[in-house]
């Protein structure tokens, strides 16, 4: 269990890494150099959403795809901070022991936990494993799209902020692996 928790950690620092990568890239067009971005990975990502929302305000089908893979990392960032904080334990089912990670939700009055396996646990490792691949199309994508923009000669804040992207035949678009569902509203 400790390694398949280890695997999850290490996993989401790199995805947490590269999300902080994709804000500093945008941040100084709305920013001075003396802000920092904030601390929190639901502050940050937030913030790298507002940004992309801006970037691709005259690309709603790329602003689609982004917010979903925004919805997806959020998810994982859920997922991931239920088994980071799980407390190990044994559970008995059928009369086999396995070993679990006991999850509380605080937010309910009684105590209630959810049981994560070992198994789980390496698929939500491996999962983080695509979605970090993904990731850096995002910010191979997000990038391109920056330098497509009207502001991307400006170093430090940009006198009127960040500029949408020029929309236009530009490689690469957002991933396209992982399309946002028909129902998916941005």
């Amino acid at each position: 269990m400790k390694i398949a928790v280890g695997n999850v950690t290490i996993q989401w620092a790199v995805i947490d890494h590269l999300v902080t990568q994709m804000l500093w890239h945008l941040w100084f067009y709305e920013h001075s150099q003396a802000e920092r971005p904030p601390r929190s990975f639901d502050r940050r990502i937030a913030e790298l959403k507002r940004l992309t929302k801006i970037l691709y305000q005259n690309e709603p089908d790329e602003f689609r795809t982004y917010s979903w893979f925004d919805q997806r990392i959020r998810s994982a960032n859920g997922r991931r901070d239920d088994i980071t904080h799980g407390i190990p334990g044994v559970m008995s089912k059928n009369g086999k022991e396995y070993e679990v990670l006991h999850i509380q939700f605080p937010s309910q009055i009684m105590p209630k936990y959810s049981h994560s396996s070992v198994e789980s646990v390496e698929q939500l490792a491996e999962e983080l494993k695509a979605l970090y691949l993904e990731a850096v199309n995002v910010f191979y994508a997000i990038s391109t799209a920056l330098v497509a923009s009207s502001q991307n000669t400006v170093t430090g804040p940009a006198p009127y902020g960040l500029k949408p992207a020029i929309p236009g035949n530009r490689s690469p678009r957002l991933p396209r692996e992982n399309l946002p569902p028909p129902t998916f509203q941005a």
